[in-house]
């Protein structure tokens, strides 16, 4: 049994993905090769028709003494000739194509696949959908970063200027204003809110070019993931594949073995026949009369051993007397 390593995994299941890109395009030309004949099959059938239209004008001309002209008609069937010829191409392409069919489905090369090879597969499919999990976390949390920059509290500067400066407003009310001093303040204020408003927009574009980078990431992880869930399939159809094929083998030669022992039990009940009437019954090999045996046979194998007819049970009973040689069998 070859070690399960990633390689080797991925190795298999890329030949499998090219089997089945390969059986897709077969089929889609398959598809493409038989819409064609269709197409054609039709247009010999309208052809057919016309022809016989010119047909029936020419013969109803001929009778009425005038000499038609035949080159209509020469045309059409020029035409029909060159459209059965492609119906036959495209016919023996269809049977071309589905040989090819034929043998890319009875390929045998499958890879063996063991319990700890799709166990590779599930664990890369686990990892990759926690990635996947954490990259969508990630953008929720940029989200709400971008939702939140303009609700960004105004810094401490900025507060202590509107605070200031609404104080000299104030005060101007009551008494000389200060408009020096107001104007510095106001200027400051505005220059200070202006920084603030960029940190805003600041934090703001970043986070969109943040999730901007988180979301192509997870599309790629996406894309991995759907890859990854498809290759366990696969790989979990190949086990059982595996596991069938074992179970097939201990079958077959089980019941190869089942199949020998009844063809030899009812042989011994056979010859014990020459004893009855003489003192003796026969002996017998199972309840009621059963003078056959079959198995059924695993799909896709043939195996005559399964199947035990009347000309194998004279068969076993030929080679069961010779063992008896040189035991007299004749009563």
């Amino acid at each position: 049994m070859k070690l399960a390593t990633p390689d080797k995994v991925e190795n298999a299941l890329r030949s499998i993905r090219l089997d089945q890109a390969e059986l897709s395009q077969l089929n889609e030309k398959y598809r493409c090769a038989s819409e064609e004949a269709e197409n054609l099959k039709r247009a010999v059938y309208q052809l057919d028709e016309e022809i016989l239209m010119v047909r029936g004008h020419i013969e109803a001309l001929k009778k009425r003494g005038i000499n038609p002209n035949t080159n209509d008609l020469e045309k059409l069937i020029e035409d029909r000739d060159h459209l059965s010829a492609r119906i036959t191409r495209a016919t023996d392409e269809q049977k071309q194509i589905n040989l090819e069919l034929t043998a890319n489905k009875s390929k045998t090369n499958l890879p063996r696949f063991e319990k700890e090879d799709v166990l590779l597969v599930q664990k890369a499919m686990d990892e990759k959908r926690a990635a996947l999990t954490r990259v969508d976390a990630a953008i929720e949390v940029e989200r709400a970063k971008a939702d939140t920059a303009f609700s960004m509290a105004e810094s401490s500067t900025t507060i202590a200027l509107q605070t200031r400066l609404e104080n000299l407003l104030a005060d101007a009310i009551y008494g000389p204003a200060q408009s020096d001093e107001i104007e510095e303040i106001r200027a400051k204020f505005i220059k200070s809110k202006a920084a603030t408003e960029r940190e805003r927009e600041a934090a703001s574009e970043l986070a969109r070019h943040t999730i901007a980078g988180l979301e192509r990431k997870r599309q790629q992880l996406r894309a991995e993931l759907d890859q990854l869930i498809d290759d366990h399939r696969i790989s979990v159809w190949l086990y059982l594949q595996n596991r069938m094929a074992d179970r097939r083998a201990v079958y077959l030669e089980a019941g190869r073995t089942l199949a020998q022992a009844f063809a030899q039990m009812r042989a011994f009940e056979l010859l014990s026949r020459n004893l009855a009437g003489k003192g003796m019954k026969a002996i017998r090999a199972f309840s009621g009369d059963i003078s056959a045996f079959e198995l059924p046979e695993p799909h896709g194998v043939r195996e005559p051993a399964l199947r035990i007819t009347h000309a194998v049970l004279d068969a076993v009973l030929k080679s069961i007397r010779a063992e008896f040689d040189p035991i007299r069998l004749d009563f």
